[in-house]
């Protein structure tokens, strides 16, 4: 019976996967590239930058398909920044790819969008 219950325990430890730190360690890394551009936000150009971040679906899975995931930046038009400030859309369906319009030169003034 004992031999039993060890046997079961050794299989379930075994088709476990990897720890949480075992898949991070073995996970494909994020890139980051960005490349600057003029952003128009409610009819007004801003320097701005674009890119992608791409990142494992499932950083729990070493083995997990990359995605890109875009990224906005639209820059202060103040010489002193404060803390930048990150816009998401929120709830299902929302999309964050064309988030400009929904940023103004009030929203730059003193620090960067993301």
């Amino acid at each position: 019976m004992r031999f039993g219950m060890l046997a079961g325990i050794l299989v379930s430890a075994s088709i476990r996967g990897p720890s949480p730190a075992e898949a991070a360690e073995t996970a494909p890394k994020a890139r980051w590239t960005m490349t600057k551009a003029k952003i128009v936000c409610q009819g007004k150009e801003f320097e701005g930058l674009r890119g992608t971040l791409r990142v494992p679906e499932d950083r729990g899975r070493p083995n997990s398909r990359l995605i890109e995931l875009p990224i906005l930046v639209v820059k202060s038009l103040s010489p002193t920044l404060d803390y930048p400030v990150f816009q998401c859309a929120g709830g299902p369906g929302g999309a964050n790819v064309a988030s400009e319009p929904r940023i103004s030169q009030m929203d730059v003034q003193y620090r960067d969008v993301v």
